[in-house]
């Protein structure tokens, strides 16, 4: 692949700033240019990334259509379907980790009221299978 891109840069009159030093403007020694290698090996992994995030939305979306077909969106259904069995009281320890996130920005328990997390500690056994 090498080979055809300096081929290419040849034929056409470009220089291939990403293999000379020299080339890349504002370098200063310390730094070292981009390597072939080092773009093709970030360029697997990000791939890599992005077929796991495509296969988890794959799985959400069939989750979800599941829920919708087979429950009545209950927190107490989804909990059911999932395998959870509920808990008789909720775990104190658990809850008061998910009041502290209150304050965190973003955080998926920020607009939850107290007693929703409760219910939803509760359906889902605290967690446990």
């Amino acid at each position: 692949m090498l080979h055809l891109l300096h081929a290419y840069a040849l034929a056409t009159n470009q220089r291939l700033l990403f293999l000379r030093k020299d080339a890349l403007p504002g370098y200063e020694e310390g730094v070292k240019p981009f390597s072939f290698a080092t773009a093709s090996a970030t360029i697997s992994l990000m791939q890599r990334w992005v077929d796991k995030l495509d296969a988890r939305k794959e799985q959400t979306k069939k989750l979800s259509a599941k829920v919708k077909k087979e429950t009545d969106g209950s927190v107490e259904e989804i909990a059911k379907l999932l395998g959870y069995k509920p808990a008789c009281e909720v775990d104190a320890t658990i809850l008061q980790t998910l009041k502290d996130r209150h304050s965190i920005y973003s955080d998926i328990w920020q607009n939850e009221e107290v007693d929703d997390i409760e219910g939803v500690l509760i359906a889902a056994g605290n967690g446990e299978l």
